[in-house]
């Protein structure tokens, strides 16, 4: 496993271009997998890398003992064979993950009628063959709002088409036995109600950009019509309207995005007024990972921002 990691990742402290753990969809699940992990279909190079740090290594679904993850990534919609299989090499507390290219038109009742429960259900713009962003599907307004901000498209020119077409596939979160379903990832939620706010009803968009492994994974988390925005813990200042959730890609990086938290704390305290900098909302970790929320705020790219004063003191 070291020497694996060594050659995807490369040494202790390096950061390369091209060599971030990729693999966002594991983002998606309630908890990241670890040990043995029922699979079916490639493995990426940026998939590899992420099941490396999480000490997860993926066995043929045909010869797998029942998991916690199972993972069945299709190069065509789902058939009764692929979902039985999946179903039957996931424990009953297990969830899986199921992706195929396109809408998923026909997988969503292959999977149902196979005795699984979709949980949650995403768009996925990809990036190569790794996932570039994600939207649950149910919420039409967040993947047009991926779409008019170009989050969607690959930052890299060799992923990209020559008819600037997107590559599109869908995700399905699925469990043995029903659950709420939510469009807001199972851990997400649980590290929020922890600290007070109640995220049922909210949505959640993935973007992964992935250059660089210190780079973080950022959901942008937004209400919908129902969503609560008052505090759990009945706290005196409600949710915000929108919120960015920042995390970190591996152990040894969390401390950049705890020193994040730290510095938002500091300017969110000093412009709390006037809604130039993104407040605190609450902080947590993931399976090791630490987790930041904060108020949205739109702003500029600091190039931008810094050409701007320039010219002004022209």
């Amino acid at each position: 496993m070291t020497a694996r990691l060594l050659e995807l990742v490369g040494p202790p402290g390096s950061d390369l271009l091209g060599h971030a753990p990729r693999g966002a969809w594991v983002f998606l699940l309630p908890e990241r997998p670890h040990g043995d992990v029922p699979w079916v279909g490639p493995v990426s190079d940026g998939t590899a890398r992420r099941l490396a740090l999480d000490h997860a290594t993926p066995v043929p679904i045909e010869r797998a003992v029942p998991a916690g993850t199972v993972v069945a990534q299709l190069a065509t919609e789902a058939t009764t064979a692929d979902a039985r299989s999946v179903r039957s090499a996931l424990r009953p507390d297990g969830h899986a993950w199921v992706e195929v290219p396109g809408g998923g038109s026909t997988t969503k009742t292959t999977l149902e009628d196979a005795g699984l429960c979709i949980v949650s259900q995403w768009w996925l713009a990809m990036d190569g063959d790794d996932i570039r962003c994600a939207a649950p599907v149910d919420r039409a307004d967040l993947i047009e709002r991926l779409r008019a901000d170009g989050w969607h498209r690959p930052t890299r020119q060799e992923h990209r088409r020559e008819d600037d077409a997107i590559a599109t596939r869908t995700g399905y979160v699925c469990v043995r036995e029903g659950r709420p379903a939510s469009s807001v990832p199972a851990w997400m939620e649980r590290s929020a109600g922890e600290a007070g706010y109640d995220l049922h009803g909210w949505g959640a968009v993935l973007w992964d950009r992935g250059d660089y492994a210190t780079q973080k994974v950022v959901f942008r988390v937004v209400p919908g019509p129902d969503a609560d925005r008052h505090r759990v813990d009945g706290g005196p200042h409600p949710q915000p309207d929108e919120q960015v959730v920042r995390l970190a890609r591996s152990a040894d990086t969390s401390a950049r995005v705890l020193n994040d938290a730290w510095a938002s704390a500091e300017t969110g305290e000093r412009f709390a007024g006037e809604h130039r900098a993104p407040i605190v909302t609450w902080t947590g970790w993931h399976d090791g990972l630490a987790v930041v929320a904060t108020r949205a705020v739109d702003g500029v790219p600091v190039d931008v921002a810094r050409n701007a004063l320039d010219l002004a003191a022209a």
